[in-house]
């Protein structure tokens, strides 16, 4: 077994809430996708759960049957829609790129499946809408995999803020910064296709930001084509890489995103999180406070860890986490943290800042659905 599958030191407990158990009993998953998609079978570790892998589906047969028999899945299928026919699956898991996203949850949920889709949910708000919608339509449960929100530091701020340690928050910012010249040469789609890295990439930071402040009701955002790597398109401003993004909220709080992907990365962590309060600061898991200025703590030694936490074990414990939050959510009759109605506003401030963007401008973003 690959080592990012290795749990056998972790103690794994499903977070629980309140409401009636469904007492569904085990709960068949499919997998669209086996690139990202591969991470979900890092719930088979988990003695807990009652989720089951039961079938997969990627267009790389070889890849396709590798896995299969590593991990001896009994349904496999080049064929996404034959996996969505499988009455044994209840859950699909959606890790194709970007662009079909849309389609490929539209289809799911028109056979009768649960929904985790990976980040980038979307890639235009029109298409965010009809995913809603449907789900609406439905019934039934979408998750969208933002990971961020279940990144142990990230997840200690969080607490962190709630405790009302940190005071009045005032103001936050966050950036992803990746160069992402390898990563289209391992995933050639984002450059074919090609993949918007304002959905794909600045969905990372948007969202933890909008997870601290709220939805803003405007944006004023600035970008630029590096072109730093030819096999990228460019042209007209349609495929920016570079973003930077002010958020604007009605009652005066301060928000700021940043998005670099065509670049040489900087001596800088990938991704970063600042919260400023009044009574409390946190800056990339350190926190400062109020009564001593002279010294800084990480939030974990701040907060109090429940007994539930998972340990953190890199990008896989980010997905296996909100796997269980959405199991839990199924059992509870529960709206998952990212459900497709957040996920449609997401995609509404990246589509205010695509039109700021354009237009030099402040954009409002569009809040009813």
């Amino acid at each position: 077994m690959e080592a990012i599958f290795a749990f056998s030191r972790v103690k794994w407990v499903i977070p629980t809430q309140t409401g009636e158990d469904s007492n569904m009993g085990k709960i068949g998953v499919g997998i669209i996708g086996l690139g990202m998609g591969k991470s979900m079978f890092g719930i088979r570790q988990i003695p807990e759960t009652d989720l089951e892998i039961r079938g997969i589906c990627d267009t790389d047969v070889n890849r396709l049957e590798s896995i299969r028999t590593e991990h001896n899945v009994p349904f496999a299928t080049i064929d996404y829609r034959e996996l969505l026919q499988r009455d044994e699956i209840d859950i699909v898991g959606i890790y194709t790129p970007d662009p079909l996203h849309a389609q490929h949850c539209l289809d799911a949920l028109d056979c009768g499946k649960h929904v985790i889709c990976t980040k980038g949910f979307v890639d235009s708000l029109n298409d965010a809408v009809r995913v809603l919608q449907k789900t609406r339509e439905t019934g039934l449960k979408l998750m969208v995999g933002q990971t961020c929100r279940f990144r142990p530091d990230f997840m200690h701020t969080r607490r962190l803020m709630e405790s009302g340690k940190l005071g009045n928050i005032v103001a936050a910012e966050a950036h992803y910064v990746h160069d992402m010249r390898s990563v289209l040469t391992a995933t050639p789609w984002r450059h074919q296709m090609p993949q918007k890295t304002l959905y794909g990439g600045l969905c990372h930071p948007m969202d933890l930001i909008i997870w601290f402040l709220d939805f803003p009701s405007a944006v004023h955002a600035i970008a630029h084509e590096s072109g730093i790597d030819e096999r990228y398109p460019s042209g007209e401003g349609h495929f920016n890489d570079n973003w930077m993004v002010n958020l604007i909220y009605e009652d005066g709080r301060l928000g700021r995103v940043l998005g670099l992907y065509g670049l040489c990365h900087a001596p800088m962590p990938m991704l970063g999180l600042s919260v400023y309060g009044a009574a409390g600061s946190v800056v990339n898991g350190q926190a400062i406070f109020d009564d001593n200025h002279s010294s800084s703590i990480p939030v974990e030694d701040v907060v109090s860890i429940n007994a539930d936490e998972i340990a953190d074990i890199g990008h896989i414990g980010e997905v296996v986490r909100y796997i269980l939050h959405f199991e839990d959510c199924l059992k509870h009759d529960k709206q998952p943290l990212i459900n497709a109605e957040v996920g449609t506003k997401i995609i509404a401030v990246l589509d205010a800042c695509e039109r700021s963007a354009k237009s030099g401008k402040v954009e409002r973003v569009q809040s009813a659905f």
